[in-house]
């Protein structure tokens, strides 16, 4: 289902499993930030107090033992012990889909980084850090080369991004590379004076 966010299923556990609420909170997901739902289950409330009764149901304020979610563009799940923190463009795949941070995923998060060297901008800045980028990058979706980029910068960069974490490189041979390119001298960067930073209001970085 492409409305439904992988990562905040797994991640925040926003589904309740009743498919009428759950075809509600999968539409809020695509909504802006102050918009969207998460289904809370009631024995994660503490400080029960009754408010009122409409037409619908009863209305209740309490609090969520083990909330808030901290922001819909970061990884916290503080019901496992193994916390896990991130920003969406930085993160890979697997961890997206609730796998561990492991090498291989800081490698990915290294070729982020590259490529904000190159171009002066932080990935995906330029859009809304909804559900839309989360399953771009599980599709394998990646910011484009920036012209000027040197090959073997390039080359790097990319395997770096593989959406397989076993076909990214291994970290000694990353360091190992950077070093031969660093030592050689022969490889440029873009000129990035004066780059326009593009940042979408929905766009997290921090």
């Amino acid at each position: 289902d492409s409305s439904n966010c992988v990562f905040c299923n797994v991640s925040l556990q926003v589904l309740s499993g009743n498919k009428l609420v759950d075809n509600l909170i999968r539409k809020s997901l695509t909504l802006k930030v102050k918009h969207r739902i998460a289904y809370i289950p009631f024995e994660q409330f503490t400080n029960i107090e009754y408010l009122a009764e409409g037409g619908f149901s009863k209305i209740y304020k309490a609090l969520w033992k083990d909330g808030p979610i901290i922001g819909w563009a970061l990884i916290v799940n503080v019901l496992d012990d193994n916390e896990v923190y991130g920003i969406i463009p930085y993160i890979a795949p697997e961890v997206l889909r609730g796998g561990k941070l492991t090498t291989a995923s800081d490698v990915y998060s290294l070729g982020m980084i590259m490529w904000e060297i190159t171009s002066g901008q932080r990935p995906f800045s330029e859009r809304s850090h909804d559900v839309h980028p989360i399953n771009d990058i599980c599709d394998g979706i990646r910011p484009p080369v920036i012209n000027g980029t040197t090959k073997p910068y390039i080359e790097l960069m990319m395997k770096s991004w593989e959406t397989d974490p076993s076909k990214r490189p291994a970290a000694d041979m990353v360091a190992k590379t950077i070093r031969e390119m660093t030592w050689d001298g022969k490889t440029k960067l873009p000129n990035i004076k004066g780059t326009k930073i593009a940042v979408h209001p929905d766009a997290v970085f921090k």
